[in-house]
């Protein structure tokens, strides 16, 4: 499903028609019939870079003036795949007028349906069908893209007729709404989400249901004219494509990557991308010794990449990863599932990536080496560019857990040349309920199956070890709170409360672990004098 419907958004492009009328005339005619017609050829040329899908056009660019619009068609559109895959999307219909401001058209486009999927023998695998489609948006000639846009579909379906799968998306949104600056920068959100997804696994029975799928991006100071000049160097690249057939893959990957290098940092100071997923619910009919049904929820998830700092070389880069509300309902509910966290939050912060640095790096690796020593040269020399840029890694508010036990993570990574593994460490991991985690997982060491219940002795073990190895303090709420300080020194030693790690992974270390002291209870102050020092002083 997530194949197809990539493909789908790629291509969506329909816009309600203006009201207002604007000169129309032959010169406008060709002016987009060499804008289409030059956007047409750079997406062939390039397609050929990856020897993966290849767009194919059949006829030309057609555009005629009409009253108060252009009516533009566009040639018919498949995507070819190597294992001979062939998505038919057919004509585009455009209509376009001119806007008030240079370079830039308000359009409206009629997307076709069926969009159609045949394998090599010419079958059909699968089809999607658009119920109708609404939208509104503005195209600026220098972006290569729409600034605004306002597109609304409904009652999209994606059915293959082999095995009987289908999906239906009762509505879809695209919607942009970017703004440039003095400078000619563009910065704001581009959005896409789906909502109330129905899935039928057909032959296999799954079904699926999602109230919601959202991505959110936002722009940071775009740059129009670094990315012409990517595509410039990306079709110099693909005309040079037949030569490139017959030289090293390492010199082909070489000069692919130094334009890809070159466009991230000219083309944006940065930008944010968030997925968003809630109200996720899959089942699944058991197999044929088990009748009962497997069942998943997830209640919401994110996951997000926020990368800023291109255009002064000192990247930040942010990650994120979590979920919350996970139900597992398995066919053996006897198993390390009923141990797995049923909410999670990961959270990284990169800082002081030298990014010019490091791309240097890597390019002079892959022209300056042989292929399968690039790699290794440029692993080498990345801990000492860190290092020197003092780039740290941030863990802050991470945790994991269900209603036995949660687990809380902060700490630092520190890249340091001089330290025997090129970076310090100091992690501390706060673990809530670990008797209670312990007296579930000893109750599971009877298990029928052997292996699993080994399992579950190892950790059980380990837990006793990590008990042994913590301080106890209590939480705000006054829980108990087992506190695990982690230490990679500049020397070497990986640490937990000042005790090797090894220790939590020998059969024997229960025996050797020290158990930390409770703090020690202050001494009541005395009401008494000193006693005498010495005999002299009884005297």
């Amino acid at each position: 499903m997530i194949r197809f419907i990539a493909v789908f958004a790629l291509i969506l492009l329909g816009f309600a028609p203006p009201p207002q009328a604007a000169e129309i005339n032959d010169d406008g005619a060709q002016h987009l019939q060499s804008m289409f017609s030059d956007i047409i050829s750079y997406q062939k040329n390039v397609s050929q870079l990856t020897r993966g899908r290849q767009y194919i056009y059949q006829g030309d660019v057609s555009v005629e003036p009409a009253e108060d619009y252009y009516a533009i068609t566009l040639p018919h559109i498949s995507i070819l795949y190597p294992a001979g895959r062939r998505v038919e999307i057919g004509m585009i219909s455009i209509n376009a007028i001119p806007h008030k401001e240079d370079k830039k058209w308000k359009m409206t486009v009629a997307m076709p349906t069926p969009i159609s999927v045949f394998n090599k023998a010419g079958e059909t695998l699968t089809q999607i069908d658009i119920g109708s489609q609404l939208s509104a948006g503005i195209w600026h000639e220098d972006m290569g893209h729409f600034v605004k846009l306002d597109a609304r579909y409904h009652d999209i379906s994606i059915e293959n007729m082999e095995s009987g799968y289908q999906t239906t998306i009762p509505k879809m949104e695209v919607i942009y709404d970017l703004t440039e600056d003095e400078n000619g920068k563009w910065s704001g959100p581009a959005n896409f989400s789906l909502e109330n997804i129905d899935v039928n696994g057909g032959d296999n029975g799954t079904k699926v249901s999602i109230d919601k799928i959202r991505t959110e991006i936002e722009l940071n100071n775009y740059d129009p004219v670094a990315m012409q000049d990517y595509r410039g160097k990306l079709l110099a690249l693909s005309k040079t494509s037949d030569e490139a057939n017959n030289e090293s893959q390492g010199h082909k990957a070489s000069g692919i990557y130094g334009v890809a290098l070159d466009l991230f940092g000219k083309a944006s100071a940065g930008f944010k991308m968030q997925y968003n997923l809630s109200g996720f619910d899959m089942t699944r009919p058991g197999d044929e010794e088990e009748e009962s049904t497997e069942k998943i929820h997830i209640g919401k998830a994110v996951v997000g990449l926020g990368i800023n700092g291109f255009l002064e070389d000192n990247l930040t880069i942010d990650l994120r990863l979590g979920y919350d509300d996970l139900k597992l309902s398995l066919e053996q509910e006897d198993t390390m599932a009923e141990l797995f966290p049923t909410s999670n939050n990961f959270d990284i912060q990169i800082d002081n990536i030298p990014y010019k640095q490091i791309s240097t790096l890597g390019r002079n690796s892959l022209s300056g080496v042989m292929e399968q020593m690039a790699g290794i040269s440029f692993m080498l020399k990345v801990p000492a560019i860190l290092s020197q840029a003092g780039t740290t890694i941030i863990l802050d508010d991470n945790h994991f857990g269900n209603h036995i036990y949660k687990v809380g993570v902060s700490g630092k990574i520190r890249a340091d040349i001089s330290a025997l593994n090129s970076a310090t460490a100091d992690i501390q991991m706060a673990v809530e309920g670990l008797e209670a985690l312990k007296a579930k997982i000893s109750g599971k060491t009877e298990h029928p199956d052997i292996e699993t219940a080994q399992d579950f002795e190892r950790l059980a073990a380990q837990l006793q070890i990590l008990q042994l190895m913590a301080k106890q303090e209590k939480s705000e709420a006054g829980k108990v709170l087992h506190i695990l300080n982690f230490e990679m020194n500049p020397q070497g030693q990986m640490l937990v409360n000042g005790q090797d790690i090894k220790l939590l992974f020998d059969p024997k270390a229960g025996e050797r672990a020290k158990p930390q002291p409770d703090p020690p209870e202050p001494e009541p102050e005395s009401t008494q004098p000193d006693p005498p020092a010495n005999e002299e002083d009884k005297e």
